[in-house]
């Protein structure tokens, strides 16, 4: 795991400097670098693992085909629409319901969130066999619960949650089985719930 520390300076329209500008800046670049950063390095360094008995584990190739990247964004679309419905209701926890939501949705269902159900996907811990809980929802939320958080920090916020969303996005799209960060930090993977049931069989 990298970390890494850099300063970001930001100077006003007057060529002064913004020490409140600047700690904000260099706070969110140095989340986003750390998040993209890691989340190649455990793309890259991790072990690639096969099911064998219940709970155990061994060097080879995965057994889970790569779910519909198409059926995950629109799973996540209407999972963000409950979102944006919680924050709408007018209550002074609004903000913190739809966080929670978003943090804790895919372990309902027994890892499948309302977007997931309807749309019929199924998450899993591949090591175990066992469908994700809420711990697993939380931990690969992670990374989308911060770009929740950054969205309403207006300009530096917009961007790095932009930045989040499209870097969990692109690794969504390129890795061979769709994992993003959040599921490597979680040991998950999104799978067809078909796919899963037939091959559970």
């Amino acid at each position: 795991m990298i970390l890494l520390f850099a300063e970001v300076r930001i100077t006003s329209v007057d060529g002064k400097s913004n020490p409140a500008g600047r700690a904000a800046a260099t706070f969110f670049f140095n989340i986003f670098y750390f998040l993209m950063y890691n989340g190649i390095y455990f793309m890259i360094g991790r072990k690639v693992l096969v099911l064998t008995e219940l709970g155990e584990e061994v060097a080879g190739s995965w057994v889970y085909p790569k779910a519909s990247v198409l059926h995950r964004f629109i799973a996540k679309f209407l999972d963000l629409l409950v979102v944006a419905a919680i924050y709408e209701i007018p209550f002074r926890i609004s903000f913190l319901a739809g966080l929670s939501y978003l943090l804790i949705a895919d372990g309902f269902g027994e890892g499948r969130s309302l977007g997931k159900q309807l749309i019929g996907l199924q998450i899993i811990t591949p090591a175990t066999r066992k469908k994700a809980s809420f711990k697993e929802s939380i931990i690969r939320n992670f990374p989308l619960a911060t770009a929740y958080l950054l969205f309403y920090l207006p300009y530096i916020g917009w961007l790095f949650s932009l930045m989040v969303i499209g870097f969990e996005a692109l690794l969504m799209i390129g890795n061979p089985k769709g994992l993003r960060v959040g599921d490597e930090l979680a040991k998950t993977q999104v799978l067809d719930h078909a796919v899963f049931e037939s091959l559970e069989k």
